[in-house]
Protein backbone atom coordinates (compact mmCIF):
# COMPACT_ATOMS: atom_id res chain seq x y z
CA UNK A 1 0.00 0.00 0.00
CA UNK A 2 0.97 3.68 -0.81
CA UNK A 3 -0.10 4.59 2.93
CA UNK A 4 2.64 2.26 4.09
CA UNK A 5 5.38 2.71 1.98
CA UNK A 6 5.05 6.44 2.58
CA UNK A 7 4.49 6.03 6.51
CA UNK A 8 7.61 4.19 6.64
CA UNK A 9 9.59 7.08 4.55
CA UNK A 10 8.56 9.99 6.71
CA UNK A 11 9.51 7.59 9.87
CA UNK A 12 12.96 7.40 8.31
CA UNK A 13 12.73 10.74 7.98
CA UNK A 14 12.79 11.06 3.87
CA UNK A 15 9.89 12.40 2.04
CA UNK A 16 8.26 10.20 -0.11
CA UNK A 17 6.98 13.01 -2.60
CA UNK A 18 8.61 16.57 -3.40
CA UNK A 19 5.94 18.32 -1.49
CA UNK A 20 5.43 21.30 0.38
CA UNK A 21 5.09 21.35 3.82
CA UNK A 22 1.41 21.42 4.96
CA UNK A 23 -1.51 21.21 7.85
CA UNK A 24 -2.98 18.26 6.44
CA UNK A 25 0.07 16.44 5.90
CA UNK A 26 1.61 17.66 9.18
CA UNK A 27 -1.39 16.22 11.16
CA UNK A 28 -1.58 13.08 9.17
CA UNK A 29 1.97 12.13 9.87
CA UNK A 30 1.29 13.35 13.47
CA UNK A 31 -1.15 10.48 13.83
CA UNK A 32 0.69 7.82 11.97
CA UNK A 33 3.52 8.70 14.87
CA UNK A 34 1.36 8.07 17.18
Amino acid sequence: MESTARGENAARGFPAMPRPSSPLANLRRSQMRR
